[in-house]
């Protein structure tokens, strides 16, 4: 998934923090499958339960609510998902 993303440039627009925590977190759970320990796993819910805050905070400012950086976190969840 993230040599695909790489490919298509994805990870140069992400700016915004909440994408950013939310790559972490994908990163945090994968480590936390190969390693089969539970601590990668409770940092990944932290970081993902950031990044839904920081998008919640902004989706209800009617001027921030359509920006790009909300596109790319809400993107970024949906490859955590997929992946």
């Amino acid at each position: 998934m993230f040599k695909t993303l790489n490919q298509i440039g994805f990870f140069r627009h992400v700016l915004d923090p909440a994408a950013f925590r939310q790559i972490l977190c994908t990163s945090s759970s994968h480590m936390g499958q190969l390693r089969n320990t539970t601590e990668e796993k409770s940092e990944a819910i932290a970081l993902s339960t950031e990044a839904i805050r920081s998008i919640n905070t902004r989706l209800a400012n009617p001027a921030l609510a359509n920006s790009d950086g909300i596109l790319v976190s809400v993107l970024a969840f949906v490859c955590h998902t997929v992946g």
